[in-house]
């Protein structure tokens, strides 16, 4: 009896963390973030604020988090295209992430990230997609303020940047096109805390795990050495 008593409890743990986080991130400890509804997305966005931030026609999808600067609601917006291909999928044009500050009621934009989906020169499509397996919303630097990390894939490459200090650092991995299996780096990467710098750096390598991709040889010596373009070695210039 004790014994289940002991398990009931723990699944009435379990079932509250998982209830109170509801975002699911791959590596580090997950902030105090929530995946709003779509009632919860109607409550907060009447339409003139789906028009001002053009997210009418867009597929919606919003974290909400808090940190010691206020509350914050970052909007994943994956814009579908004209067009349909042949299996009836609609792929998308285009991606934005948008972060807004909620301050009792009134929403200001803080940052705002656009991708567009670049053609794949093979088929002659263009698609693009957040990955939100490797999407974060962490404090990596133990400031109290959450520094996010957005993950998206297009046809041709993979692009992860995190938002320090309401900036945004862009890393790239092109494993098709001119620079096939090539790694670009913002040079303000390297002005990043140590902290952060080597949590990226380890994420990359769980990326490269996780998703089977080939990361240029010694791009991890290279990025020490504050690269911003690292080759794979035959397209060394």
């Amino acid at each position: 009896m004790k014994k289940k008593r002991i398990l009931i409890k723990l699944f009435f743990i379990c079932t509250t963390i998982l209830s109170t986080t509801t975002c699911l991130f791959s590596q580090g400890q997950s902030s105090n973030c929530i995946l709003l509804s779509q009632k919860e997305i109607s409550d907060i966005f009447n339409d003139s604020l789906k028009r001002e931030y053009n997210l009418e026609n867009a597929v919606l999808k919003i974290y909400k988090y808090s940190d010691k600067s206020g509350n914050y609601l970052t909007i994943l917006n994956e814009i579908k295209g004209p067009y349909i291909l042949l299996n009836n999928d609609t792929p998308n044009i285009k991606a934005n992430a948008i972060n807004l500050k909620n301050e009792s009621g009134k929403i200001s934009k803080i940052w705002n990230l656009e991708k567009d989906a670049l053609p794949d020169y093979i088929v002659g499509v263009q698609d693009i997609n957040f990955l939100e397996a490797y999407i974060e919303f962490n404090d990596l630097d133990n400031d109290s303020i959450i520094d996010p990390i957005i993950v998206y894939k297009t046809l041709t490459e993979i692009g992860l940047s995190v938002i320090y200090k309401n900036n945004i650092i862009p890393i790239e991995y092109q494993f098709k096109g001119v620079d096939f299996k090539s790694l670009r780096i913002d040079k303000s990467f390297y002005e990043l805390p140590q902290i952060i710098k080597s949590y990226i750096e380890h994420k990359l390598y769980s990326m490269k795990t996780s998703m089977n991709i080939e990361l240029p040889k010694a791009w991890q010596k290279k990025m020490k050495k504050n690269k911003t373009l690292i080759r794979a070695k035959k397209y060394n210039r």
